[in-house]
């Protein structure tokens, strides 16, 4: 097999680890250490060590760190993470795993006497990610090139803004999500909306500049490609409530997007005729050319069932052999002749 027929045969996989908080509402008055995320580095190695036997390749993950207002407020430095854990990511680094930023846009409430997350105010929103953005260019020394939003949500001109600073990739698209209700009691209340991602692209796309949700127009230029993440379907049958069933994920998602309208996420149990291993071969078989992209919080100690079962699952896939863990710029290289523009 010659090296351009052995690479187009390779599915690249981009596994993304947010670093954050264990809570949502954290103590101003006694912030703890981030514990779910002193377990996932330790948990991860493992499986990085396990995954390179079995893919035969070096392993690359992409970890999405918080430096934004929240962190700065609550611990005193935006940086805390990246100083408290320094030697976690210099070890990142020196292997080759991508660093990008993790922007909530949790504000302190006077008012409420407790956070909020601030998305409806657009100023707010821009002072996150600008914050985020000059905290890891100052603690890092270079800019980063990759961005997650929390909380599921995202904005054109969120997007629109992390173009002109010059961020590459942008990894919060779930496709199939309806977020809007997510949540209530367990994180702070939205003072905006939360999108749903039911009728975007389910490949890496150009934004147009009036709706992240569309590919650009023929004719502009992006600097800033969207990775929506891997998603697919539950098996349904022909009973009258399973076809009502396929009626709506058309009517959700369009018809070609039907079969992809679950976000694969690894914090759930996936079991029966729709255990993890079947979810991901629906989903490989949909893509013309196959990627696969995950995100997944820290606190993995919490959900560490659902995690084992998800990347045992992913481990012991059929075409684990063909996978490659790498970061969003090395799985275009891959994609890039596939990939409609």
């Amino acid at each position: 097999m010659s090296e351009q027929s052995a690479s187009s045969d390779r599915i690249p996989v981009v596994f993304c680890v947010d670093i954050e908080p264990d809570e949502f509402f954290v103590d101003r008055a006694n912030p703890k250490p981030w514990v779910g995320f002193e377990f996932c580095r330790g948990f991860l190695e493992g499986f990085r060590t396990r995954f390179e036997k079995a893919t035969g390749q070096p392993v690359h993950f992409n970890w999405f760190v918080r430096l934004d207002p929240q962190v700065a407020i609550a611990y005193g430095n935006a940086a805390w993470a990246v100083e408290r854990y320094a030697p976690f990511f210099e070890a990142c680094r020196s292997k080759g795993d991508e660093i990008g930023i993790h922007v909530h846009t949790y504000n302190w409430s006077k008012a409420e006497d407790g956070w909020i997350d601030d998305c409806g105010n657009e100023e707010w929103t821009a002072h996150c990610l600008q914050s985020s953005f000059d905290s890891f260019k100052q603690v890092f020394g270079d800019q980063p090139r990759c961005l997650r939003f929390g909380s599921y949500w995202l904005s054109t001109a969120a997007v629109n803004q992390a173009e002109k600073l010059g961020i590459e990739f942008d990894l919060s698209i779930e496709p199939g999500l309806d977020a809007g209700n997510w949540g209530p009691g367990q994180k702070p209340t939205e003072t905006g909306v939360i999108p749903n991602y039911f009728r975007v692209p389910r490949v890496p796309y150009a934004p147009s500049r009036r709706d992240f949700k569309k590919r650009h127009r023929v004719g502009d230029t992006r600097q800033i490609t969207m990775m929506p993440l891997t998603s697919g379907h539950r098996s349904l049958g022909w009973s009258l409530r399973d076809v009502r069933r396929r009626l709506g994920r058309i009517r959700r998602n369009g018809f070609s997007a039907r079969l992809q309208e679950e976000p694969l996420s690894m914090w759930r149990v996936w079991s029966g005729k729709d255990h993890y291993g079947a979810m991901l071969d629906r989903a490989i078989a949909l893509q013309e050319r196959p990627y696969l992209a995950f995100a997944t919080r820290s606190d993995m100690n919490v959900r560490r069932q659902a995690y084992d079962g998800c990347l045992n699952a992913l481990l012991e896939h059929p075409a684990a052999s063909r996978f490659v863990f790498c970061n969003p710029r090395d799985a275009m290289r891959y994609l890039s002749t596939h990939i409609p523009q």
